[in-house]
């Protein structure tokens, strides 16, 4: 990887598709990668922990970071407030590579402020291999009710239709193969 310039790499894509399967993966084959850590109002699911997974806060704590404008972007998304924050953009430009595991609505957001702010990145959108896999993944994954795996597939739905915002679209069948062609764009990646 070059050495002095950062990069924003945003991972996107369906609830379910592979996302922080496919940035774990990235993170153990390359050591200066770093995963951003995100803001949200959910409650914690499982072995999540506080300040590793999110930063879980309650919806005034949240309101108050839109208020003092203190969030590169954030969205409402399944009921729930997610944001980065403006320190990620500083963080890049002094040369860090920085991973974003964002939804689609927040990872348009956090586009357009790379975009306006001049910070580089590079961007993906992750695709299921078929529709029902992405359903027997959300099923598995053990944390989604019947509902919700239906609001979360009809909401997949609407995603798709966003791909073209991204700089790459790739389909997540293995995670292997997936990783391998995120790193070879991310180190042949020079300037955006």
């Amino acid at each position: 990887m070059h050495e002095n310039i950062g990069l924003g790499i945003i991972i996107s894509g369906p609830s379910g598709v592979g996302k922080g399967t496919v940035i774990k993966a990235l993170i153990e084959k390359e050591a200066d990668l770093a995963l951003s850590t995100s803001y949200s109002t959910r409650a914690p699911r499982g072995n999540e922990v506080n300040g590793t997974d999110y930063f879980f806060v309650s919806v005034d704590a949240f309101n108050k970071k839109i208020a003092n404008n203190e969030f590169a972007e954030w969205a409402l998304v399944h009921g729930n407030f997610y944001g980065t924050d403006k320190s990620v953009l500083e963080n890049i430009k002094s040369g860090k590579k920085i991973i974003f595991e964002i939804d689609v609505q927040g990872a348009k957001n956090l586009i357009k402020t790379f975009n306006s702010t001049q910070t580089n990145y590079i961007s993906f959108f992750l695709l299921p291999p078929s529709m029902k896999e992405l359903e027997q993944r959300l099923e598995n994954r053990g944390t989604e009710n019947k509902k919700s795996v239906e609001i979360r597939m009809d909401n997949a739905k609407k995603e798709l239709e966003d791909s073209s915002c991204f700089n790459y679209t790739l389909v997540n069948d293995k995670i292997e193969d997936t990783t391998k062609e995120i790193l070879s764009f991310i180190t042949g990646k020079k300037e955006k």
